[in-house]
């Protein structure tokens, strides 16, 4: 499986990174979990995923999923990625804090 990360991933890592040692460490070990993954597919179907929250984006966000980083009373913090299922490649969309409103302003939907 090819893995693809944007701009706008390593923006909200840096962030993560220095405020939320938890989360990011959490990222690491979800990241880590990735990379063994064989294909898009395996990663679709897998029981360990459910473990870090892994799910499908909802209505006009359906091609998006994310891995809850953490999740608290100030909202839940995910890790948005993109799949392209025929192709086999995970992209890594963005770091978020409110995914749908976060979708708002960085994708326009």
């Amino acid at each position: 499986m090819k893995i693809i990360t944007t701009d706008d991933y390593k923006k909200s890592l840096k962030k993560l990174s220095k405020k939320y040692h938890v989360e990011y460490e959490r990222l690491t070990n979800i990241l880590s979990y990735i990379k063994r993954v064989k294909n898009c597919h395996d990663l679709n179907n897998n029981p360990i995923a459910n473990t870090y929250g892994f799910e499908r984006l909802k209505h006009e966000l359906n091609e998006y999923h994310s891995f809850k980083l953490s999740k608290g009373r100030g909202g839940v913090i995910r890790l948005i990625v993109a799949i392209d299922f025929d192709n086999n490649i995970l992209t890594l969309v963005f770091i978020s804090h409110n995914h749908y409103e976060d979708f708002k302003r960085k994708v326009g939907v």
